[in-house]
């Protein structure tokens, strides 16, 4: 963000489809050379770190939808629309692939969300809208093997009793046990019987550690 702050618009407007182009070629490269983690293969891993390449597209993406769509030559037409919609198919693809259906999400609303804005029809904005929907929709019943865990998310979502809820009760006990003031600072469990601790519980964490109190002023 800060190195960005520093570029010149008119450069930045230079290097922007250059950039945009890198990423997706990184994001295309998942699908060959992406290392797999809990049933997806959605990193890439260049000996000094891991990162997933989606990360990067996301912010260009929406910079990239806005410049085709604030064209001077095609100001708001059709051609805009469907070239911008090309935009979003494209990485759409290739994240169901992975398969990542959050961040396929994630992206059509932004598509949808910035298209809207333009100025666009609604009836167009329906219909394309709908048009993704159906898609990511009919990739999850035509593989349901591979979207396993997505329909056993909406399950649990609406019956909890049917998933495993061992990591949410050791997440809500170390809660418990940190109490008001906590059980210090590298004094807590949690971090070592839950996987993913740094992220999905860093609340809980947080909370076993150094106490509500502390955890409610950070958080305000």
């Amino acid at each position: 963000m800060v190195f960005i702050s520093w570029l010149q618009l008119s450069f930045f407007k230079k290097i922007l489809i250059p950039i945009f182009l890198i990423a997706l070629l990184a994001l295309f490269l998942v699908l060959f050379f992406g290392v797999e983690v809990k049933g997806s293969k959605r990193w890439l891993d260049i000996y000094l770190f891991r990162f997933q390449p989606i990360e990067f597209l996301k912010p260009f993406f929406i910079v990239i939808i806005a410049k085709i769509l604030s064209k001077e030559n095609f100001i708001t037409t059709n051609t805009s629309y469907f070239l911008s919609f090309l935009f979003l198919v494209v990485p759409c693809v290739v994240l169901l692939n992975q398969p990542d259906v959050g961040q396929t999400i994630l992206l059509v609303l932004s598509w949808s969300a910035i298209v809207f804005v333009s100025g666009i029809k609604l009836i167009y904005i329906f219909s394309l809208f709908s048009i993704s929907l159906t898609f990511v929709a009919s990739s999850l019943f035509i593989f349901p093997e591979k979207y396993a865990y997505v329909f056993k998310r909406v399950e649990v979502f609406f019956d909890p009793s049917k998933g495993e809820r061992v990591q949410s009760s050791k997440a809500l006990d170390a809660i418990k046990e940190g109490g008001l003031t906590g059980q210090g600072m590298g004094e807590g469990t949690l971090k070592y019987r839950v996987p993913e601790a740094h992220t999905d519980y860093i609340i809980s964490v947080i909370a076993e550690e150094f106490g509500s109190i502390k955890l409610s002023s950070t958080i305000r």
